[in-house]
This record gives structure tokens, C-alpha cells and sequence, in this order.
């Protein structure tokens, strides 16, 4: 639709094709002289990255033997429940560090590719974990 991009929410063309612009608002386009042929709902989702999602999962096998089992599905669910893998793995690594978990350079490989898979293996959380709690 003209005027409709990802993220602007809703967008509305009228019976002569006057669509909205982008970040205008469902009433900004109602006009009582105007009827209404059609409104498109533009929805920003997430695709799931099996590959990422896949690292992750591995990722968090490889420490599930050092770690509390609440933390083992607390960040379970972010990875394969609720899409939210970034979150999940920096949970993940913020508890490693407040928890003073010491892990191997294997584990901290796993985790740093996972990382890594989502633009995320500078992360200050992940240099404090390789500089403070990976043995090596």
C-alpha cells in the first residue's frame, strides 16, 4: 500500500487512493466526506533464525552441569519460547558473572559463538566473562 511502511502500525486509502504517510495515526485519515475502502495492518515480526536459536541451544547445554536449573529454563524459554535468543544469552552471561561461574574455554566458545550469531560477541558482558571466569 502507498504511504505503509514496516512499523507504522496501520494505513488507510480512501475510495480516490489517498493513503496516509508514514507515522500517521488510524484517525488522522478519517474524514467524513471520504469512505473508507480498506485498511492494512502492517505487523513487524520476527522470523526465527533456526541456526541462531540451534547455537544458542548448544550453547546453553554446554553449561547446563554448572548452572541452576531455574536459570537452565529461565533462559530456555527466552530462546525457544519466546524468540528472544539476545536476551536469553545475555541473561545467561550476566548471571555467569554475578555468579562469579567459573567456565571452560570450550563453554565460553560455545557461548561467544551464539553471541556472535546475533551481533552480539562484543558485548561487555561477554569480554568480562572471557577476561574474569574462563579458564584456560
Amino acid at each position: 500500500m502507498p504511504g505503509a511502511r514496516e512499523g507504522d502500525g496501520v494505513a488507510v486509502d480512501d475510495e480516490a487512493g489517498h493513503g496516509g504517510g508514514s507515522g500517521s495515526k488510524l484517525g488522522d485519515f478519517i474524514q467524513p466526506h471520504r469512505m473508507i475502502t480498506h485498511v492494512v495492518v502492517v505487523l513487524r515480526m520476527s522470523m526465527p533464525r533456526p541456526r541462531t536459536i540451534e547455537l544458542c541451544n548448544h550453547a546453553l547445554g554446554g553449561v547446563r552441569v554448572i548452572i541452576p536449573s531455574e536459570l537452565h529454563t529461565s533462559v530456555s524459554d527466552y530462546i525457544n519460547c519466546h524468540n528472544e535468543w539476545g536476551v536469553g544469552m545475555e541473561l545467561l552471561v550476566d548471571q555467569l558473572n554475578e555468579g562469579g561461574i567459573w567456565i571452560t574455554l570450550a563453554q565460553f566458545t560455545l557461548i561467544e559463538t551464539a553471541m556472535a550469531s546475533m551481533g552480539l560477541a562484543d558485548d561487555p558482558s561477554v569480554t568480562y566473562l572471557r577476561e574474569h571466569y574462563v579458564n584456560t
